[in-house]
């Protein structure tokens, strides 16, 4: 194998399952995410809480750069607007109903982990048709 992989459908899947569980670990409606966990619980497990907002603040750092770097300020101007057009036109053909405001909130976090799945997945297609991989250039966002 020479080190190059390709972009299948599990990678895909891979590239938007992990901004979809930092998103809904951050915070979801069920009630069970780090927000409810730091407002329900004020003094317990300070350090605990600490750490996991070290991490989480990783993650989403961890994402934006990458997607910020590959897609660049046109490239994730235009998939945040494809992918808000896609949430608009699901909502409209009735596809996806927004009856209250649980159903407004998880339809943005679904957009949002979209277009941050979006950016990590042209990272890696940036890396193909460019041949430079993202962690190797600067920050010129």
């Amino acid at each position: 194998m020479d080190g190059h992989f390709i972009l299948g459908p599990g990678g895909v899947l891979a590239r938007l399952l992990y901004p979809a569980f930092v998103v809904f670990a951050t915070y979801n409606t069920s009630g069970y995410s780090y927000y409810h966990w730091v407002v329900d619980y004020p003094d317990q497990d300070i350090i605990l809480k600490i750490c996991c907002f070290g991490v989480l603040g990783f993650a989403y750092y961890n994402i934006t750069e990458t997607g910020a770097v590959a897609l660049q300020r046109t490239g994730l101007l235009l998939v945040t607007i494809a992918a808000s057009a896609g949430a608009w036109f699901a909502i409209d053909k009735d596809w996806v109903t927004i009856d209250s405001r649980i159903d407004l909130i998880n339809a943005m976090q679904f957009t949002l982990v979209l277009i941050m799945g979006a950016g990590l997945c042209y990272a890696h297609i940036h890396s193909r048709i460019g041949g430079v991989k993202i962690v190797e250039e600067g920050r010129n966002v």
